[in-house]
């Protein structure tokens, strides 16, 4: 039997838990079709914050943990649990974002076997027929193991054909997780400096084609009655093109349930948002950050103020309700920097909400190669109890 382990989150602001859940269900599902057996083992805590270990009772020959920045500390501890059970797994995988980031250091200390980059849904399966021994995976694509003591790196491979990948959100919807979550493309067409999304999708935009994501909604809104679809995407408003595709095509779909997502505020218009509106979109996220020209040039980010007061003034004359995202401890921010994101938000008038989160260093972006270079910090500061480096 094969465990796919997701842990629980020990820092939920530092996490997207239905971005790891969708990546874990999706090699779930992926080694159920090519008949490998897998169990999903969901582990959270109990009051007191314990994570209770998997039962030796029932031990699996494969365990494959989920790696985030977030569920860190709880997928390590179950690691090494695992290592020193009686009956301790032939083969422990770790995937995600920060194991990714990290797989030296991971192989180094033997919390597993073999680290996967990107794509786990297609490179797990494919490490598991191939045999148990490295010899057999040199050819497999996104791999790190040690191998005659040395640490080998296999050639990263961007998987372009996603319509191949399993359905995950009706899986997940089955499992009682809701609103359904869905996503309709990997990678972003942006770089900002302290996202680590394209450290864990390897790279570059890929799209499931507009008909392979429809069919998947069909499966949610017909055969489920899902009344909310969520969609993860970074930036689903990236594309007009196909957006309006995805927007036609739920709206001949009919039934009765509607849509959030997330978007950039340079990425809208006002023709884009009213096709939304009368398509299902109730509810958008923007990822605003600050309306200080500095920060947001330090951060990335190329729209202005009066870009991120037309969003929000279309979304909302298109029925859309809106949540602003503003990141505090920002580089180089200061009083007149924060003033001027407060007078922005004041201006966006009542009824919207907004959200703050604390800048922080996530493995693999471009803050922590800058923090690494000026010395603020080291790799193993990320593997301290909780390793939490705010900007």
């Amino acid at each position: 039997m094969i465990d796919v382990i997701f842990t629980a989150n020990t820092r939920p602001p530092c996490a997207n838990s239905p971005l790891i859940r969708y990546n874990v269900s999706g090699v779930v599902l992926a080694l159920a079709k090519k008949g490998l057996d897998p169990r999903f083992v969901d582990l959270m805590p109990d009051k007191e914050g314990n994570v209770s270990a998997l039962s030796e009772q029932d031990p699996a020959d494969v365990c494959c943990y989920a790696v985030f920045f977030g569920n860190k500390v709880s997928a390590f501890r179950q690691m090494e649990d695992a290592r020193r059970a009686s009956k301790a797994p032939r083969l422990i995988i770790a995937f995600g974002s920060f194991a990714s980031v990290f797989s030296e250091e991971i192989l180094s200390r033997g919390l597993a076997d073999m680290v996967v980059s990107a794509d786990p849904e297609f490179v797990i399966p494919a490490v598991l027929q191939a045999g148990d021994t490295p010899p057999f995976w040199e050819t497999i694509p996104n791999l790190s193991y040690i191998h005659e003591g040395k640490v080998i790196h296999t050639r990263k491979h961007s998987f372009l054909n996603l319509d191949e990948a399993p359905f995950v959100s009706p899986y997940l919807y089955s499992q009682g997780h809701r609103p359904a979550f869905i996503t309709t493309a990997r990678g972003c067409q942006y770089h900002c400096v302290f996202c680590d999304r394209n450290v864990l999708w390897g790279g570059g935009v890929r799209n499931r084609s507009v008909d392979n994501v429809l069919q998947e909604i069909k499966e949610l809104v017909n055969g489920r009655q899902v009344p909310i679809v969520e969609f993860l995407d970074e930036d689903l408003a990236a594309d007009h093109k196909r957006l309006t595709a995805l927007c036609e095509g739920m709206h001949r779909m009919g039934g009765e349930f509607y849509w959030r997502c997330s978007a950039c505020v340079d990425s809208v218009s006002q023709k884009m948002l009213l096709l939304m509106g009368r398509c299902g979109c109730r509810e958008i996220h923007f990822g605003v950050e600050s309306a200080s020209p500095q920060v947001l040039r330090k951060i990335g980010k190329t729209y202005g103020r009066q870009d991120i007061l037309n969003a929000v003034r279309w979304s909302r004359e298109a029925g859309i309700e809106v949540e602003v995202m503003i990141t505090i401890g920002n580089p180089g921010e200061t009083d007149l920097d924060r003033d001027l994101t407060l007078s922005t938000i004041n201006e966006l008038g009542p009824g919207i909400t907004i959200r703050t989160n604390r800048l922080v260093v996530l493995p693999g972006t471009a803050f922590y190669r800058k923090g690494l270079s000026e010395g603020r910090f080291t790799q193993k500061s990320f593997f301290e109890e909780e390793g939490v480096i705010f900007y």
